[in-house]
């Protein structure tokens, strides 16, 4: 009976960057870090323009940093272009949403809905510490400790895209998704240690929030009764 109220087969993935929150630093900078993400749907349809859709999601979460120290009269860099793997999650997705067709091969549709973890782990435990050096020689180091999964386990999801309609049971998906949950869901604590700079209780949060631009397809399994 659930299989026969099926009306489509949608898979995507596409480049992501997640958005982070430092505590405590005046020296380590955020960059933008871009990865990808991916998703596997089932939707369903009430009428021609309204429908739901469940999905399993796959999203790993990583930071990237770097740490500018001035010397004499420059900006030397340190951990230049440093990615921390912070944790990898299975998220469990609810979306409604409504479409309208603009023509016979286009079709604009705007989602809403949540995430709710399936599983998640880190991908770094314990105290890590990495030291790298300056041009000039001066060591910089970075130590990580605390990393764990807190509170936050609802993330909330807005989408915005198109379908292109390439056969009249396949359709190409191009679309934007924000997500981002109530609650923190991971922190991690770090240290700073150079001849520049000496910082300690650096908070790292994280709440699940990134911007998306997925690429996919969407398979048509039966039309709407």
């Amino acid at each position: 009976m659930f299989g026969q109220q099926i009306h489509y087969f949608r898979v995507n993935m596409g480049p992501k960057t997640e958005f982070f929150t430092l505590e405590n630093t005046q020296n380590i900078q955020k960059l933008t870090h871009i990865d990808v993400g991916a998703g596997a749907y089932l939707g369903f349809r009430f009428n021609p323009s309204v429908f739901a859709e469940i999905g399993i999601i796959k999203n790993d979460y990583s930071f990237k940093f770097e740490v500018p120290t001035p010397v004499n009269d420059e900006v030397l860099i340190g951990h230049e272009n440093t990615v921390y793997p912070v944790y990898s999650s299975y998220q469990l997705g609810f979306l409604g949403g409504y479409e309208t067709h603009l023509n016979e091969d286009w079709v604009a549709y705007g989602k809403l809905g949540f995430h709710l973890f399936l599983a998640k782990s880190l991908d770094r435990t314990g105290t890590i510490s990495s030291t790298r050096y300056l041009d000039n020689g001066d060591p910089v180091k970075v130590t990580w400790y605390s990393n764990d999964f807190e509170a936050g386990n609802l993330i909330f999801r807005a989408d915005a895209g198109f379908y292109r309609n390439v056969s009249e049971n396949l359709a190409l998906d191009f679309f934007f998704s924000g997500r981002s949950s109530n609650l923190i869901v991971n922190s991690a604590k770090m240290t700073l240690e150079s001849n520049a700079a000496n910082e300690q209780n650096i908070v790292l949060n994280n709440q699940a929030t990134s911007l998306g631009f997925n690429i996919g397809v969407k398979y048509k399994i039966r039309n709407l009764e």
